[in-house]
């Protein structure tokens, strides 16, 4: 289902797997009609189309006609939340799903992959990618990295989290230079039972742990500031159940800036707290009272409802319309 369909093709092809290419503006039916005509058993795509679809299958209560047991997403992290989730609604007699992501851009290229097998667990504001050094050089800079300056600052060492920037070393043609990817991330040595299963092509493999776009982000309402890390510890609590989250400042006709926390919750599964208990738990987080309540919203919302960047098709976390015409 990705959006680069050759490029997937291509990797997964060489990996000596057999492709049905539906591309990313597949319907759920399409997608649903391919796997039980071939007998497919997995799924690639990005993450939230992923969702989208295993959000679909669950409330036609179609898993039972699927043999899907593996999951290759591109794009964005998967949370545990996420994963959870996939995990109930095509895990059959508690078989695993397994996981794996391909990390590529179109400056880059495919260049990391992640497998849970050989890297173990992460947190969800983590992801664990392996890639070849004799392919990629990245140095870790800096956060305060300036760079409008001619000056190379020192490197992080090994381990120590900072600005990533790449070179490439099998770019003929368009060469990939001390790229900065605008990532933050830190470089680790491969867990022994990694190098192990590797063998002695290991020595030249590293862990990339790439924490996303810069953590330090923040945004202003109402006068206050707020963290888009803290707010992504809320949302990845296991008993809210969210599996999609998005945030969208707008103006008001009275020119007031407002706040919409728009939400996709599992649903069929037990335990999860009442939206009203998440929504209080929000406007405490967000200080809504009474003289700004009118300008505070959190609502739950299908797959669709969610405002996706134009190139890649990814969910916008922030999305800030304030000062904008419409």
């Amino acid at each position: 289902m990705y959006r680069a369909l050759d490029l997937a093709t291509d990797i997964i092809e060489n990996a000596g797997a057999s492709v049905l290419p539906v591309g990313h503006l597949a319907s759920p039916q399409e997608i649903l009609a391919t796997c039980k005509a071939f007998g497919a058993n997995a799924l690639t795509g990005d993450t939230s189309q992923i969702v989208q679809f295993t959000s679909w299958v669950e409330s036609a209560k179609i898993s039972d006609c699927l043999r899907i047991n593996k999951i290759l997403y591109t794009s964005e992290s998967m949370s545990r939340s996420q994963r959870s989730y996939i995990q109930s609604v095509f895990g059959r007699d508690g078989s695993p799903v397994t996981f794996s992501s391909l990390l590529a851009s179109a400056e880059m290229g495919p260049w990391a992959v992640g497998c849970f097998d050989l890297t173990g667990p992460q947190e969800d504001d983590t992801a664990d990618l392996i890639f070849d050094t004799r392919h990629m050089i990245v140095e870790v800079m800096p956060l305060d990295f300036d760079l409008s300056t001619r000056q190379s600052p020192c490197r992080i060492v090994e381990g120590e989290t900072g600005m990533l920037i790449v070179t490439s070393l099998q770019r003929l043609r368009n060469p990939l230079v001390r790229y900065v990817t605008g990532d933050i991330g830190s470089i680790h040595h491969l867990p022994t039972s990694a190098s192990l299963q590797l063998g002695k092509e290991s020595e030249h493999l590293r862990v990339l742990r790439l924490h996303g776009r810069d953590l330090r982000n923040s945004f202003k309402w109402q006068g206050e500031y707020f963290e888009l890390n803290r707010l992504k510890e809320l949302m990845s609590n296991p008993s809210w159940g969210i599996v999609l989250w998005q945030i969208v400042l707008a103006d008001n006709p009275s020119n007031c800036e407002t706040l919409e926390i728009r939400l996709m919750q599992k649903t069929g599964t037990d335990g999860l707290i009442a939206h009203e208990d998440i929504l209080e738990i929000l406007k405490d987080h967000f200080c809504v009272h009474e003289n700004n309540e009118s300008l505070f919203r959190a609502n739950l919302h299908s797959p669709d409802d969610f405002i996706r960047s134009s190139s890649g098709n990814k969910v916008i976390k922030l999305v800030d319309r304030r000062g904008k015409m419409e």
